[in-house]
Order: structure tokens, then C-alpha cells, then sequence
């Protein structure tokens, strides 16, 4: 859940930000304390192929959240 919060937030940054900044703090920790597995990355790559057409790199990359939103 953390991992498709924190792409929201950077594909729609004014949408949700009372809520994002409530749960930033959260979601930092979960995010470190559940890392994504084979079946987050698979399923990320399932939405991919949809109409979507691209991954959630926060699924692809471990650092990302630690470099964008909880450093």
C-alpha cells in the first residue's frame, strides 16, 4: 500500500497532500519494514502491461522512497 501511495503522490503531487503529509511518517515505516517480493514486483509488471503501460518504480526500486520521501 505504501509503495502505491507514495507513486500517487508523485504522479498527482496536489491531489492528496493533507492525507500524504498525515501519513508520510507511516509510510516510511512500512515501506522499510516490508520490502517489495517477487509477487509486488510480478504484479507491478502485470498493471504494466495493462492501459497503464508503465511499473510503479517505488516496487522496482527499494531506494526510491528513502531518496524521495523519507530521508
Amino acid at each position: 500500500m505504501a509503495r502505491a501511495i507514495f507513486y500517487f503522490q508523485t504522479i498527482y503531487p496536489n491531489r492528496a497532500d493533507d492525507f500524504f503529509k498525515s501519513q508520510q511518517t507511516t509510510l516510511c515505516k512500512w515501506v522499510e519494514a516490508d520490502p517489495a517480493d517477487a509477487g509486488e514486483i510480478e504484479r507491478s509488471r502485470k498493471i504494466a502491461s495493462t492501459e497503464q503501460g508503465n511499473e510503479n518504480p517505488f516496487v522496482l526500486d527499494k531506494t526510491l522512497p528513502q531518496r524521495t520521501y523519507c530521508n
